[in-house]
């Protein structure tokens, strides 16, 4: 009984941080400027190697890279933004609030789910990664159809 209880007290945890971190994350990282970035990055990106096939001068091919370097920095800085939230929320949940929580709730030290032994604090962590990961999966797919369904506007906007 008390098994599940904990179970349930950190899966509820980590439950909440996931929804926090990507609500951080969609709100400071700006999804759609960094799409637009990495389709700029790509089209350059195939315009310098077909640059190179051709046997371009170093110089052209110096400032076609030039025009991809500031595009790469605002990306990552769109990217990081919100890790100086997430990270820390992450490591004070990790070592103070789950220990806390196990001290509090009197928990087991280890917490046995489908034949496997974690400790409370891994078992968040364990729980955050897969949630984390099928979170950002469902919002890559989301952002992916949301962008076509804007190019498949404009292209009709444009031929009709």
């Amino acid at each position: 009984m008390i098994e599940s209880i904990t179970i349930a007290v950190i899966a509820s945890l980590a439950v909440a941080y996931t929804i926090a971190s990507v609500f951080i994350q969609r709100k400071l990282s700006n999804p759609k400027r960094i799409a637009e970035i990495q389709s700029i990055i790509k089209q350059n990106s195939e315009h310098l190697k077909e640059l190179t096939k051709q046997g371009a001068s170093a110089n052209e091919i110096m400032a076609k890279q030039r025009e991809i370097f500031p595009l790469m920095t605002e990306s990552m800085k769109y990217q990081f933004k919100p890790m100086l939230i997430i990270l820390p929320l992450f490591l004070a949940l990790y070592y103070l609030v789950v220990p806390s929580l196990s001290s509090v709730f009197k928990m087991p030290s280890t917490v046995h789910l489908m034949s496997l032994n974690f400790s409370s604090m891994n078992l968040f962590f364990a729980i955050t990664f897969i949630l984390g990961l099928i979170v950002s999966l469902a919002f890559m797919v989301y952002d992916r159809r949301a962008r076509r369904k804007v190019i498949i506007s404009n292209s009709q906007k444009i031929s009709g």
